[in-house]
């Protein structure tokens, strides 16, 4: 009958994350749901790899730059905070979440894994003239960028500025994106995985051009630690 024969289709076209069956009633009997099936066009656009790895990588303490096996660099104005093995700069292009432990670096376990999934700048930093930035081994289409700018439970960070390149690409009204950002990520401590906004809602910025390079610019404190999570560059292999 109908069921095999004439399922529902409901049109959406449009970008989304969720789709939620709302008001759900009873005619008769118990409540339930057979299946959703979302269908949707494949992205052109891939994670681009930058060659680090979280067991490998560099910018230990004191370190201002490295360059991964496949050229890229990561880099920053301002050393790397001394802490044993802990706050590589190459854990901001490894590929390493938080939000999911198996994927951090185990080279330095006293805190547990997601305190390797960060950067930390030296104390006294990022007053708003310092600056972090992702450089390729070659110029290539950008589409846009997924930033993670948590790190640490007891730090935030209120403004940066996205440069592609020399462009300027940071979205309007990106200081309270930030805000919002950050006031709705919790967890424990010592470190555990965070929970909300985190691991939930990443900071996506357009870039849509061929670059080479994306330095986060102006990086302010908002408290604690100067910091930052992940950048991963998203566009054409």
């Amino acid at each position: 009958g109908t069921a095999c024969e004439d399922k529902f289709r409901v049109d959406v076209k449009a970008k989304v994350r969720r789709i939620r069956l709302v008001e759900l009633t009873l005619g008769k009997g118990y409540c339930g749901f057979g299946e959703i099936s979302l269908v949707g066009h494949a992205s052109p656009w891939h994670p681009m790899i930058s060659g680090a790895l979280p067991s490998a990588g560099g910018g230990a303490a004191g370190s201002m730059g490295y360059t991964s096996p496949s050229g890229w660099t990561i880099s920053s104005d301002v050393q790397t905070y001394n802490n044993g093995n802990l706050y590589w700069l190459s854990n901001v292009i490894d590929g390493s979440d938080p939000c999911q432990p198996s994927t951090c670096s185990e080279r330095d376990t006293r805190h547990g894994p997601t305190a390797n999934a960060y950067w930390l700048a030296a104390t006294g930093s990022c007053a708003g003239s310092s600056w972090l930035e992702v450089k390729m081994d070659a110029a290539r289409y950008i589409d846009h960028v997924v930033l993670q700018p948590f790190y640490r439970l007891d730090s935030t960070l209120k403004h940066f500025r996205v440069l592609a390149d020399d462009a300027d690409v940071t979205p309007t009204g990106f200081d309270d994106q930030l805000a919002t950002y950050f006031a709705g990520t919790s967890g424990e401590w010592p470190p555990a995985s965070p929970v909300g906004t985190a691991c939930e809602d990443k900071l996506r910025v357009d870039v849509k051009a061929i670059v080479q390079r994306i330095r986060l610019a102006e990086l302010t404190i908002g408290r604690g630690y100067c910091g930052f999570g992940e950048i991963t560059l998203v566009g054409k292999m």
